[in-house]
């Protein structure tokens, strides 16, 4: 008599124990296992060179940190981890989810995709981790200089958009300065622009407000104690201007801020832009080299 095929399912039912439960306990060892492990390690790895490859590019330029920036590196980082970690801890996710995970890195026509929307994504990389239609980055606690609105005159900074190619051109996208109300009692922000030291014209600047975005001064709320925010001053409308342009026309610029009971007005001058341009151009500053013959 021929043996009669073993039902898993039952088995596992008259044991009292998922198939979950039982993998868990004796993980499937075949090569198809194997092969599928290494597919998802593969997999993952390149998701996660998708997902942090802009932002990494972006820090290692000196771009300032932005919260897109930060959420792009977590979610590269995460796949970057569960690739080697796979094996150990694919039990822990629902059966459908680790399953279509498989089968999607078991599939080439996945990893094509997958290639397609890294090549995208580099050439985007700029407008997604810079926000160059309003940027919004990190506040970060500093020293503010003034009362009792202070501002954090030596953190300002000049956004820089990367180019998409490498024979294209550098954008301006902002020049932002950090603020706060070191006071006691509420600021009425009256007005806020930088002046051209060049050309003597103005760009007025806006604030971000939670949780309505970037808005000019005039139509903020009376600004709390303690209260920290930015002022921006978008080129472009907010999608930039040549660096050749910048530097014609804001070379040399001043911050103008207006509020109740009084005015703060700071220089910066060529010294300082050119630090900031620089961040993205180290063939201008002093660096190693190698060796002609």
């Amino acid at each position: 008599m021929a043996d009669e095929p073993i039902d898993v399912a039952e088995v596992l039912k008259a044991l009292h124990v998922t198939r979950e439960e039982w993998e868990r306990v004796v993980p499937p060892s075949d090569a198809k296992s194997s092969t599928a492990n290494y597919a998802v390690f593969g997999f993952c790895e390149l998701l996660g060179l998708v997902f942090g490859l802009p932002p990494g590019d972006d820090l290692y330029h000196g771009a300032p940190v932005t919260a897109r920036m930060v959420t792009f590196l977590g979610i590269g980082c995460f796949f970057a981890v569960l690739g080697p970690l796979w094996p150990l801890v694919r039990t822990w996710f629902p059966r459908r989810w680790s399953s279509s995970l498989v089968n999607a890195a078991t599939d080439f026509r996945y990893w094509l995709a997958l290639l397609l929307v890294g090549i995208v994504l580099s050439y985007l990389a700029p407008a997604l981790t810079a926000s160059p239609s309003g940027h919004t980055y990190l506040v970060i606690d500093t020293n503010y200089e003034g009362k009792p609105l202070g501002f954090a005159w030596k953190d300002a900074d000049i956004g820089v958009q990367q180019p998409a190619n490498p024979t294209g051109t550098f954008g301006i996208l902002y020049f932002s300065l950090p603020a706060k109300n070191t006071g006691t009692e509420e600021i009425n922000l009256r007005d806020a622009y930088i002046v051209s030291g060049v050309t003597g014209n103005r760009l007025r600047m806006k604030v971000n407000a939670s949780p309505d975005g970037w808005i000019y001064v005039g139509e903020t709320a009376p600004v709390p104690p303690n209260a920290a925010f930015v002022f921006s001053a978008q080129f472009g409308d907010g999608l930039g201007i040549p660096e050749a342009e910048f530097l014609r026309d804001w070379e040399s610029f001043s911050v103008v801020v207006e509020f109740d009971g009084g005015k703060a007005r700071y220089d910066y001058n060529k010294d300082f832009v050119h630090s900031q341009l620089d961040r993205v151009h180290p063939e201008r500053s002093p660096h190693v080299s190698k060796r002609k013959p």
